[in-house]
């Protein structure tokens, strides 16, 4: 696997090896998930620019599978502490830039946003309503796009971050057939930096998140020695890792979940640990679109130093169609504040919900 570091078009190139698609991890490190839906052996090639720390994904090139890369592309400025943009109130554009080739333009690019831990709606150029997810079919090698948006949250004076998350096909489905590209957060790429509150942020009229998470529990367990076997000092302080279930399956097994209908009920799993600095919210999406408890459209995940916290919750499956894809995203609060190095933004395993019976073979 290859790292090219790119600050301001200037290329350093670095190199290492990697199981499937994990990156080798350097400062500002954004760490990839391996993907469970490829078997075939692999080359990945990762890149981001500094400070927005866009990061690229090649896949098997010979196949013209193709990259994708993603930043912000101007508005921001840098700190000692971290790249940033002023919010200075109404609604604000953020300016990104999608880099692609081959059949990741085809079958499209997913653009999702999070601000402080939340969900972040936006829409485009041209639409009067915010709606969390835009697919992108670019028809050049870089397209710039620009992303309306009213933050969902922040008090003036606070610096909360603000990231973009690509997904990579972000509207398949198993009924249409073998996939030939990598999908959802398994084809992850994110930019990210602080957004300085100096408004208050007007009101908005956001979309609703369907109410479909029950029974939520969040606790705390020792963590066991072989989940931090191998960590330095620095790890302690500065790295946060997960690992994700649904309905008993784990994120690297299988991910089609058979048999469910309207009257299920999945259970859903998440294990987070590392360091107490970094604080996290779990957002768990149902079709590209996030669910909600009675208590809201997140779920805070408090690390505690030397235990891993462990979310228990229910989905329920009312208005199930036959076919859904569910996933989380682990969305830091504070990774810049804290000097963040390794405990970036991730997107868990994601899993096809599926009726009718398990296909034989």
């Amino acid at each position: 696997m290859k790292r090219r570091l790119s600050i301001l078009h200037t290329f350093l190139l670095l190199s290492c090896f990697a199981f499937f698609l994990s990156s080798c991890k350097t400062v500002n490190e954004l760490p990839t998930q391996p993907s469970e839906q490829i078997s075939q052996t692999e080359t990945s090639e990762a890149a981001f620019s500094t400070p927005t720390q866009a990061q690229t994904e090649t896949v098997n090139s010979s196949r013209d599978i193709g990259h994708i890369g993603l930043g912000i592309e101007s508005g921001w400025s840098a700190d000692d502490v971290s790249a940033y943009m002023d919010y200075t109130g109404g609604e604000m554009t953020l300016p990104i830039f999608l880099e692609s080739s081959g059949r990741v333009q085809t079958v499209g690019i997913g653009i999702l946003l999070f601000l402080d831990g939340k969900p972040q709606p936006y829409r485009l150029e041209g639409e009067s309503e915010y709606t969390y997810l835009h697919i992108f079919y670019p028809t050049s090698d870089r397209i710039i796009e620009n992303l309306y948006l009213t933050p969902v949250s922040g008090e003036v004076g606070e610096s909360p971050d603000l990231y973009v998350m690509s997904l990579l096909r972000p509207d398949y489905y198993p009924s249409q057939g073998p996939a030939n590209t990598m999908t959802y957060t398994g084809g992850s790429v994110v930019a990210g930096l602080r957004l300085n509150i100096k408004a208050t942020p007007d009101q908005a009229v956001f979309p609703e998140a369907p109410v479909r998470l029950q029974n939520i529990q969040v606790t705390q367990e020792d963590c066991p020695y072989a989940d931090v076997a191998g960590w330095s000092q620095d790890d302690f302080l500065q790295r946060n890792e997960s690992r994700s279930s649904v309905d008993g399956h784990p994120g690297n097994g299988v991910n089609r979940i058979y048999g469910l209908t309207e009257e299920s009920k999945v259970a859903l799993h998440y294990e987070l640990w590392g360091s107490d600095r970094l604080q996290c919210n779990y957002v768990i999406f149902v079709d590209n679109v996030p669910i909600a408890s009675a208590e809201g459209i997140t779920i805070e995940a408090p690390v505690i130093s030397g235990k891993k916290t462990i979310i228990d919750a229910t989905l329920d499956m009312t208005g199930f169609t036959g076919e859904s894809v569910i996933y989380a995203v682990r969305v830091p609060r504070n990774y810049y504040a804290s000097g963040g190095r390794m405990g970036y933004l991730q997107g868990e395993s994601y899993f096809f919900l599926l009726a009718g019976e398990k296909p034989a073979g």
